[in-house]
């Protein structure tokens, strides 16, 4: 997580110490989704639904979530993503590949 939103190690130590830091790190977090959903609207939600309806990678049997951001970064379809924003932006469309059975 200190990773993805480009933290050290002593401000995730701060944050944990501290309730007005949690409260902040909460609204980053909200606010990183918020970002990379937009992005994935404007620059790719069409290639993240082709691709989660296209048939999977050789060797696996259905998609998932952290499948469909690995791939969908490496399109360069997006910088960066979560698999939540992938699962919240396939939950809008109402596709559940995770769960689709593939013949």
């Amino acid at each position: 997580m200190a990773h993805f939103l480009l933290l050290d190690q002593q401000t995730i130590k701060t944050i944990k110490e501290s309730k007005e830091m949690k409260q902040e790190y909460i609204v980053k977090l909200i606010e990183t989704e918020r970002s990379q959903l937009k992005e994935l609207i404007s620059s790719g939600e069409a290639h993240l639904i082709a691709l989660a309806c296209s048939e999977p990678p050789y060797g696996y049997k259905r998609w998932s979530l952290r499948l469909l951001k690995d791939r969908i970064i490496r399109l360069e379809i997006v910088e960066n993503i979560s698999h939540e924003t992938i699962r919240q932006t396939l939950k809008k469309n109402k596709l559940k590949p995770w769960l689709k059975e593939q013949g």
